[in-house]
Order: C-alpha cells, then structure tokens, then sequence
C-alpha cells in the first residue's frame, strides 16, 4: 500500500511555530461549550467533552484560537466510537472563490460527520467544500500532475489543469452554488457562530503574525439513544444492507478502516521521511 501523506506541511508548520503548545486547559459549562484555547491542537479536545457529558447531550462545543491538524475524521471517528453522532466544521484561509466568482473568500472549509454503529466501524465522512482539498493540489503540483478542470483557475482567472498554477491562483467549490453554498455555512458556523474569524480575517491575522493558522472550529454530539424513538441501530443497519447491495458502492471511511488491517509494507514518500527525519533533529 502506498502512503505519499500530502499534508505534512501542516504539520510541521505547528510544530515549528512558537504560536502552539501541546497543553491545553479544560473549561466546562452547561450544554454548549465555549472553548479559548490558544495555541492548542484542536485534535486534543474532540472527545473530552462528550464523553464527561453524554448523558446531557446534544452537546455544542466550539473551540476559538486553535491549530488544526488538516483532517476533521478523528474527532468524528472517536465521538461516533462512544456511541454519538458528530458533526464538526472548521474554516482557514481564503483559498476559493465563490461560484461565478474569481476572488478567494471562503477557505476550503471541510466538515465531517460521523455516525455510531455499536461493535462496528463508524461511518465517517470528511470532505472540503472545495473542488479539491489545497493539500491535494500541492502535492499535484509537487509531482507534476494536472487536476481535473474546473479544480481552479489560474492567477489570470482562466481555468487550468495546471496544479502549481491553481496553487498560485484559486480553488473553485465542488459542485458549483451547491458546493458555495456550503462553504458559506461553514464560514459562518467556524467564524462568528464560535466568535471566532471569517478566513479573510484570519489572512489578516496571518500577515501580521505568521506562523501556524489559528481559527475557530464548531463541533457537536447528538446521542441518537437519547434522541431518538426509534430502534436506530437496527433501522440503520437495514438501511446499509440496501446501500451495500447496490453495485460499485462502499461506505464513507470504509477504505480507511481497511487499510488499518492492511498489514503488508507501504511505500512512503521520500521527501516525508526527510521533513520528519528533519522535525525530529532540529534543536
């Protein structure tokens, strides 16, 4: 199995920024969360909360001033893994342009949502409101690969293929004002809803103080036990017997969970283990 990690930059960039710190503080409230925690991976918080709190859900929680770790599929995964729905939102930097535009506003905005299924994997879905997540089309360029157009368009504003032209230029949203659409309700659940910026002011933020982003993110538990009048899980898994008959389908993470199984060598990107092998000796 081959593993070329796109987003190592991401990675590296909060670890060799002064702005992060690998503590965090525990603030705990009534049913929704307001959490300030500057300087702190967003990863560290997901499951706190709920798991103190699951007997009380829905459960809100937003989280002002933290580093995120490019994916959103852990914190669903481990929410969904003690028996909740999750839902998370989080904003970044104003890469895409909204539809019929060319001027970047929204950031790739990802959401993911994940759903329990008791002594199973759960379904987790991850996704960029964007034609293609920024990661992706830095390693396309990086490889010298082109991008399915309607990715992007160039600095001129014409659309391209050419990846390291998108990257200088801007994303366009999937799916035309379906995929804007849902970038401007990310926007609006990871900014002003959690107190925290829109992307374009978080740019701001960024020329002033450079280093690693920080932003805000919205999350939410829902206890389908509690919620629900229903036998859910039996209801769900009737479903998914359906879903699965139909050919050529799989579910959201499935791919994933089977590659954890996988247990046969993989073949790592060379310039990875180099930026690792460099964050591990630096001083």
């Amino acid at each position: 199995m081959d593993v070329n990690v796109a987003r190592s930059g991401y990675t590296s960039t909060h670890l060799i920024s002064a702005k992060v710190l690998w503590l965090m503080q525990r603030f705990v409230h009534s049913y929704a969360k307001r959490v300030d925690v500057p300087h702190v991976i967003s990863v560290q918080i997901s499951v706190m909360f709920f798991n103190m709190l699951r007997d009380r859900l829905p459960e809100l929680v937003s989280i002002k001033n933290s580093h995120h770790y490019a994916a959103l599929w852990p914190e669903v995964e481990k929410i969904s893994e003690a028996g909740l729905v999750g839902l998370t939102t989080v904003s970044y930097l104003p890469w895409v342009a909204p539809a019929g535009g060319k001027t970047p506003i929204f950031g790739t905005n990802p959401f993911a949502f994940g759903w329990p299924r008791p002594n199973k994997n759960p379904i987790v879905i991850d996704m960029a409101t964007s034609s293609m997540a920024m990661g992706e089309v830095q390693v396309a360029a990086r490889d010298g690969r082109e991008v399915p157009l309607g990715t992007g368009l160039s600095p001129s504003g014409e659309l391209t293929t050419n990846a390291a032209d998108i990257v200088k230029g801007v994303l366009l949203p999937f799916g035309g004002h379906k995929g804007s659409a849902l970038a401007l309700m990310v926007e609006l659940l990871s900014g002003p809803l959690v107190g925290d910026k829109f992307s374009y002011e978080t740019e701001k933020c960024n020329d002033e103080k450079p280093g690693s982003t920080q932003g805000g993110q919205f999350m939410m538990a829902i206890s389908p036990s509690i919620l629900s009048d229903k036998d859910w899980d039996s209801q769900t898994e009737e479903f998914l017997k359906k879903y699965a008959a139909i050919d050529g389908t799989r579910l959201p993470g499935a791919r994933r969970h089977a590659n954890r199984q996988n247990k046969g060598p993989r073949s790592v990107n060379a310039k990875l283990i180099e930026k690792i092998q460099w964050l591990r000796d630096r001083k």
